[in-house]
């Protein structure tokens, strides 16, 4: 593979549906995802696999949360800078986000 087309043609799509994953291909997601590069190597995560009944109580908790206006779980390290710079804030900024947003734009080369 050539790395420099993975990074210019890598996407991030967050598109769902309510199709089961099979368990072989979450395995392996997962196995590869263990050895994604982190900020400082921390690797400052864990992962829950919820299916079945666990999961619709899920769904219905989150969705009763963001009918009831909740902004979610707090944060247990800040994902941006307190004071992010140009031009930064403004490609934020135009995607309605502020710097505690999830989503950031990549700018394309």
């Amino acid at each position: 593979m050539d790395v420099y087309r993975a990074v210019r043609t890598r996407q991030s799509i967050r598109g769902f549906t309510d199709q089961p994953v099979p368990r072989e291909v979450l395995e392996r997601v997962l196995a590869a995802a263990a050895d994604a590069p982190s900020g400082s190597n921390m690797q400052p995560w864990n992962v829950y696999v919820v299916t079945g009944d666990p999961l619709a109580r899920l769904k219905r908790t989150v969705a009763d949360r963001v009918a009831a206006g909740g902004s979610g779980d707090s944060r247990e390290f800040a994902t941006y800078p307190s004071e992010l710079r140009a031009p930064y804030v403004e490609r934020m900024a135009a995607l309605g986000g502020s710097s505690t947003a999830h989503t950031v734009s990549r700018a394309r080369m």
